[in-house]
């Protein structure tokens, strides 16, 4: 649905179609509130559908100069999800490997973290605000990609869409549509938002096309064994 026809299936829900009591600049600002509320929530449950490979284009792939170790997230960053380093002008896209972050209440941040195998040094991460910071203290570049969730685009124009799959919008126009009665003291509403809660946690629980099957337990020893190479 675009923002014109959750409009119209929010003053549906509400009756609220002729009356004129809530303008569309109040209604759309009760959607957008609705839309934040049920891409929160997926996200909860389905992290894998929304996320987004990191591209200079979206702020996500940065290169890291020698001697810097702060550089800003991407501007539109809801929740991060992983962090690669590759080395620089490297287009193998196997070459990426993960970075480890830290833990800033615990961990030694500084210059010699971490200590490998053969002391040599390996790269951590940690996030402050709205910057990622390095250690240790990069001697040269490389690149870095983010892997992360963005926030929600807001919808202002009659013709934009949620990003959300579509069995979902209907929720965020009912959200709206609560929201409408709640305004005009409708004794509905608290009934209403009861049942729209149960709505989307049914849906979410009903959608198993979304998450793996869980994996078989396996069951292992310690035990040399020999194996077959095909």
């Amino acid at each position: 649905m675009d923002l014109s026809t959750l409009r119209a299936s929010a003053r549906s829900k509400a009756d609220e179609q002729a009356t004129g009591f809530i303008d569309n600049t109040e209604l759309d600002r009760f959607i957008n509130q609705g839309y934040r509320y049920v891409y929160g929530y997926l996200v909860q449950q389905y992290q894998d559908f929304f996320i987004v490979k990191g591209t200079t284009g979206n702020g996500g792939l940065i290169s890291v100069l020698g001697g810097q170790n702060e550089y800003s997230l991407p501007t539109n960053m809801y929740k991060l999800v992983r962090v690669e380093r590759r080395n620089l002008n490297d287009s193998n896209e196997n070459n990426w490997r993960k970075l480890p972050r830290l833990n800033l209440g615990n961990d030694q941040i500084n210059d010699f973290y971490p200590i490998r195998e053969g002391r040599d040094q390996g790269f951590g991460f940690y996030i402050a605000g709205d910057k990622i910071y390095l250690r240790p203290l990069p001697s040269g570049p490389f690149d870095i990609r983010l892997w992360f969730i963005p926030r929600t685009n807001t919808l202002t124009l009659a013709t934009d869409v949620p990003v959300l799959p579509e069995e979902y919008h209907e929720l965020v126009a009912e959200f709206a549509a609560i929201q409408m009665l709640r305004k005009s003291g409708e004794g509905i509403y608290r009934e209403s938002i009861e049942q729209f809660q149960l709505e989307m946690k049914s849906m979410v629980d009903t959608s198993i096309h979304r998450n793996f099957e869980p994996e078989q337990m396996i069951v292992s020893d310690d035990s040399d064994f020999d194996r077959w190479v095909y």
